[in-house]
């Protein structure tokens, strides 16, 4: 998997930002959902570690650090900016991930820490019926 980096961002931030985590055709070069979308649908699982959601997640992070990390060139709108490389690209991921089906354990957590919006709030009530679904359980959020 190639890691995405700041040059790579910046270097197509003109005409949008290309996921480059995998193998990208087409209108996935330039078109973050579409890019999401190819991930999960040509993509199989080879190991517990390597599933679509997995991979996913993983650009997910790459995208979030890169974007705190971050420096705004002086005279551009900050909020603006990081929006247009980072955060609408990885909101992109995002939706694809929780929009998957789970097939490991692991995908599950990974789709828990998006729902919470990485740990900032309670999960939601599609996500708790997720859960509800795996394990049988059928008693109170709380």
């Amino acid at each position: 998997m190639k890691a995405i980096t700041r040059r790579s961002l910046l270097a197509t931030s003109t005409g949008g930002v290309a996921i480059v985590a995998i193998p990208l055709t087409g209108k996935a070069l330039h078109d973050p959902a579409a890019a999401a979308e190819e991930a999960l649908s040509h993509h199989h699982a080879v190991s517990a570690d390597d599933t679509p959601i997995l991979r996913l997640f993983r650009t997910c992070q790459e995208i979030r650090q890169q974007g705190f990390d971050y420096v705004v060139p002086p005279g551009r709108n900050e909020d603006a900016e990081l929006e247009r490389l980072f955060w609408r690209p990885k909101d992109e991921l995002e939706d694809a991930i929780m929009a998957a089906e789970c097939r490991t354990p692991a995908d599950f957590a990974a789709k828990l820490i998006v729902d919470t919006g990485w740990g900032g709030f309670e999960i939601s009530d599609a996500l708790w019926r997720q859960a509800q679904n795996l394990t049988g359980f059928r008693g109170p959020l709380a």
